[in-house]
């Protein structure tokens, strides 16, 4: 079988082709460069020039601070873009996974949330990417959405990778602790989607509506940092000696974060026998990839 796949260049983009083979799926991907999933001629001319037989679109804005004043960019992808594909794959009969996230929640709940869990956005990136679910799902019947959260991995900028080049910079790192969520490594999502792909277009299941898929245990941000500083001081010498945890309060940023973003993956789980996967493997990974590049 063989996958379109949108956003190829970005960090999710290049972990679903470095492990698509694993899968035995094929990929045709596409980045910005060749496409703007904003502009419906761009798309048209992506899905009459491939033979495929389902798509992933992990193309999105993910800036989301400058989201708060590039209001336009941020809708054009992330709400306007993920509509127009779901429109093409309704039309050519071909089952999309479409990856959300965990900030279309207003963080003021206290237990997982479901994945049919009222949905409230805090900020632009939330609004636009909560708008372009209800444009997927209500323009293919053949859609799912495929919600995550606190993505990090080897490519692209990333929390780990920041963390890691202050350990080598800093004495002291002071890290947000009362934003609660679950840090997802973006090879662990893309085995998920591959999976739900694959037996989709198989017929041994059927993705449709909205699922949850991230990493386990759910951390706090400085929970996360710990766990990275860790990993770096076992690997070598940095110069980092404290991390520090404040609130959010003492970090202002131009958007508002969820307090509290934990999602409930049951029923990922449920129809597709696919579970949470451990982010502490991923930190031991990247980690280590970093420091090696550091050398």
């Amino acid at each position: 079988m063989k996958l379109l796949l949108l956003g190829s260049g970005g960090q999710l983009g290049q972990d679903l082709i470095a492990s698509a083979g694993r899968y035995g799926i094929g990929v045709e991907a596409v980045g910005h460069a060749q496409c703007d999933i904003g502009s419906k001629d761009q798309l048209c001319a992506v899905f009459d020039s491939v033979s495929v037989d389902g798509v992933i679109n992990a193309a999105a804005y993910t800036k989301v601070d400058q989201a708060e004043t590039d209001t336009e960019a941020a809708s054009r992808v992330n709400r306007d873009g993920a509509g127009l594909v779901a429109e093409q794959c309704s039309a050519k009969g071909l089952p999309l996974l479409h990856v959300s996230t965990d900030y279309v929640f207003d963080g003021e709940g206290s237990n997982p949330y479901a994945h049919d869990g009222i949905v409230c956005p805090r900020s632009v990136y939330g609004r636009t990417k909560a708008e372009g679910e209800q444009l997927v799902l209500g323009g293919h019947s053949g859609a799912a959405v495929i919600r995550t959260s606190w993505l990090f991995g080897e490519h692209g900028p990333n929390f780990l990778k920041t963390m890691v080049r202050l350990a080598f910079e800093r004495e002291i790192i002071q890290v947000v602790s009362d934003q609660l969520g679950c840090p997802t490594w973006s090879a662990h999502l893309a085995d998920a989607l591959l999976s739900m792909m694959q037996k989709t277009v198989a017929g041994e299941a059927s993705a449709q509506g909205i699922y949850h898929y991230c990493g386990a245990p759910q951390a706090s941000w400085h929970e996360f940092a710990l766990d990275i500083i860790g990993e770096v001081r076992r690997l070598s010498h940095p110069k980092v000696r404290e991390v520090v945890p404040i609130s959010t309060e003492e970090y202002p940023t131009p958007a508002e974060r969820p307090r509290y973003s934990v999602l409930d993956c049951s029923r990922i789980e449920d129809e597709f026998g696919i579970q949470q996967g451990d982010w502490r493997l991923g930190v031991k990974t990247v980690v280590a990839q970093e420091l090696r590049k550091r050398n």
